[in-house]
C-alpha cells in the first residue's frame, strides 16, 4: 500500500507509512490517517492544514492508538479548497466521526484542527 495512489471523492491522494516525514516543499494539504481491514481503507481521522504539524496533533496519537498505519495526502496550498475537500470527504465517510474514530461533528465546517 505504501506509495500507492488513491482516488477519494475525485481527489488523488498518495499513501505513505504513518511515520512519514514531509519535505519542506510538502507544507499544506489534506490528509487522512487510516488503517486497513479486509483490504478496505478505514479512515480514522480526516484533516487539513500544515502537514508538518500533523504528528503534534492529538488526533494523530489517537489514530495511532486505533491502529492507523498510513497517512494519505493530497498537497494543496489553498486553504479554502482544503476545507471544501475535507467537507466533501467527511460527507462521504461518516464512519470517520467520533465516538468510533477521531473526527468531531464540528469538523464538518472543514476547519479541522489546524
Amino acid at each position: 500500500m505504501k506509495n500507492a495512489l488513491w482516488n477519494l471523492s475525485g481527489y488523488e491522494y498518495w499513501c505513505r507509512d504513518i511515520s512519514y516525514s514531509f519535505t519542506d516543499e510538502q507544507k499544506y494539504g489534506n490528509f487522512i490517517l487510516a488503517k486497513t481491514e479486509n483490504n478496505k481503507l478505514i479512515p480514522l481521522y480526516i484533516g487539513q492544514g500544515n502537514l508538518h504539524c500533523v504528528k503534534d496533533d492529538i488526533h494523530y496519537s489517537n489514530a495511532k492508538k486505533m491502529g492507523a498505519l498510513y497517512i494519505l495526502v493530497h498537497l494543496n496550498e489553498d486553504e479554502e479548497m482544503r476545507r471544501k475537500e475535507m467537507r466533501e470527504i467527511l460527507a462521504k465517510h461518516p464512519e470517520a466521526y467520533a465516538p468510533n474514530v477521531c473526527n468531531e461533528k464540528d469538523d464538518r465546517n472543514g476547519k479541522g484542527k489546524r
